[in-house]
């Protein structure tokens, strides 16, 4: 009788984790769990090679951070590191156990992923290489993998868009999880450029968003490239680069500019390393700025701490 009890025990005991994964964050149609896009990611990065694992970073958004009720948007010229911000940003939420919904209208899941994993592990994301990843160091990719993939994270299945979809998929989701007990904490979308619309209505419906955002109580976070010139290059971004898109700032609550000096100026390494995310617009919020690190192989984002005099 004991030797059944215990074996019992020994079954519950053993229980796989994705199963005790379904029961914390459930599945839904039109939504890919962080856990199956992970094993796909991992898939197919088996025959490659990861650097020493690194810290996860830390308070990268400027206050007052990213708040219930609010829309921002995030723009940048080409290749400042829009993407990898989100990345920065969406890892750290599943880190605090946040849930979160993505939407991809550019990139697949499974890039966005890699670049988590990435950041997570201290890879170099543009320069992965079949002979980096063996043994060991797969072993460390796996694990964040693994690790993320008990995450809350709901990558979206759509790969057209329009802001009316993300409206609605987003109100889905987030009374799906409430039924469960859970609440749908972020939306974030990389990036508003890449909005598709067939019924000739205005793609960038971002009033709507920012309402439903308010509805749902949570934080709406979009991606938004600029139109790369001499102005801008001088590290001049004003209002005008944004409504030039059709972004109407009044129906935001921040916009965030996103530069890295010294992408444009070589001839300061010291820049290299160096991000700045300022506010050039806030509804009624006091305006701020951040500097970072930004770390060009593994693309994470760190706060810039002062130096020690």
């Amino acid at each position: 009788m004991t030797n059944k009890n215990n074996d019992k025990a020994e079954k519950v005991k053993a229980e796989p984790a994705k199963t005790l994964v379904r029961q914390l964050y459930p599945e839904f149609t039109d939504f890919t769990l962080a856990k199956e896009v992970a094993a796909d990611t991992l898939e197919k990065l088996k025959n490659l090679q990861s650097a020493p694992e690194k810290g996860i970073l830390e308070d990268i958004f400027p206050s007052p951070g990213l708040m219930a009720g609010t829309l921002a948007v995030v723009c940048s010229t080409p290749s400042q590191g829009k993407t990898a911000y989100l990345a920065n940003i969406v890892s750290e939420l599943a880190r605090t156990g946040r849930c979160v919904a993505v939407f991809l209208p550019d990139i697949t899941a499974q890039d966005f992923m890699a670049r988590i994993l990435a950041l997570r592990t201290g890879t170099s994301y543009r320069h992965l290489k079949p002979e980096w990843l063996a043994g060991e160091n797969w072993s460390k990719i796996a694990e964040a993998g693994e690790q993320f993939s008990r995450s809350g994270v709901y990558f979206s299945q759509r790969t057209r868009m329009d802001t009316q979809d993300i409206i609605n998929d987003m109100v889905r989701l987030a009374h799906q999880l409430k039924k469960t007990g859970l609440t749908l904490d972020a939306v974030v979308v990389d990036s508003l450029n890449y909005m598709h619309d067939d019924s000739c209505n205005n793609p960038l419906d971002l009033y709507g968003l920012r309402q439903t955002a308010q509805s749902l109580k949570l934080a709406v976070l979009c991606a938004l490239g600029l139109e790369e010139g001499k102005r801008i290059k001088n590290g001049f971004i004003g209002l005008g680069d944004v409504r030039a898109l059709g972004l109407d700032e009044s129906h935001t609550d921040f916009i965030f500019c996103l530069q890295r000096p010294g992408f444009y100026d070589r001839s300061d390494l010291s820049m290299m390393r160096l991000a700045e995310l300022f506010c050039i617009y806030s509804s009624g919020i006091k305006r701020s700025y951040l500097r970072l690190n930004f770390d060009y192989l593994t693309q994470a984002f760190t706060k810039e701490e002062p130096e020690l005099k």
